[in-house]
């Protein structure tokens, strides 16, 4: 049992030493200004070549809330450097969210924590949910979601549409 805790560990470390993130623009179409970034985190594999976080999120699933929170410590990092070389200060940094990493235990004051460590506002940040997160275990993510945004964090939902949310719902949302 020891052993296997130990292997489990072990393969979080060398799977998170594995993690990149990429970023991808969301630019305004009347415009063409840069609006926000998205942190993408993909996964160098050892044997070359680079993966997509979806592709690993099965090996990764022991490890919701240490994996997002290195991405976003990552990512936000990134978003500081940009922002005092003055690039980026009118641009948002999105995160898109697993249901297993929004309530994942000490998420939100791990997102406070990073925010206040690295000095930017929260406002700048914006955290991705997919629609499909909404449904399950709604009570639990409604009270993660109310946390997050009252640290002033935005939240949007993503891939509305796709799922079979009431706009009741999301209105009573964060």
């Amino acid at each position: 049992r020891k052993r296997r805790k130990t292997s489990r560990a072990a393969g979080g470390r060398r799977l998170a030493g594995s993690i990149e993130v990429r970023y991808q623009p969301e630019v305004g179409l009347r415009t063409g200004a840069i609006l926000a970034v998205e942190a993408w985190p993909v996964w160098q594999h050892r044997r070359g070549g680079c993966a997509e976080m979806s592709d690993v999120a099965a090996q990764l699933m022991p490890f919701p809330g240490r994996t997002i929170r290195l991405v976003m410590r990552r990512a936000c990092g990134d978003f500081g450097r940009w922002r005092s070389h003055g690039a980026g200060l009118d641009v948002t940094l999105c995160l898109t969210l697993s249901r297993m990493q929004l309530v994942a235990d000490g998420f939100v004051s791990s997102v406070a924590a990073v925010v206040d460590d690295l000095d930017l506002d929260p406002k700048s940040i914006r955290l991705a949910i997919s629609e499909h997160v909404m449904q399950r275990d709604a009570s639990d993510v409604q009270r993660t979601l109310a946390a997050l945004t009252g640290i002033g964090v935005h939240v949007a939902i993503d891939d509305y549409g796709c799922g079979n949310v009431a706009l009741a719902q999301l209105k009573s949302s964060p």
